[in-house]
């Protein structure tokens, strides 16, 4: 199922999970047994797990750092002296 429907989702599956952080099936499943990435099992009919929308973006907000280049720093040095 594509992720650009015309209404926010607030929960989603392992597969779109992956498709939202731009990760593997692995990294995933890592994060969530290390407790980084909140996830829920769904227990009605078919066993399922969801994970919230906030959860994935407190994820990303709290483990995807900015990448600096040495370009960057050195204009951001010459901006501070």
């Amino acid at each position: 199922m594509p992720l650009e429907n015309k209404y926010i989702k607030n929960s989603y599956s392992i597969k779109e999970a992956q498709q939202y952080l731009s990760l593997g099936r692995t990294s995933i499943y890592d994060a969530m047994r290390r407790g980084d990435l909140k996830a829920y099992r769904y227990k009605g009919g078919k066993h399922r797990t969801v994970i919230f929308k906030a959860d994935l973006d407190t994820f990303l907000y709290d483990n995807v750092k900015p990448r600096v280049t040495d370009k960057m720093q050195e204009d951001l040095s010459r901006k501070t002296s």
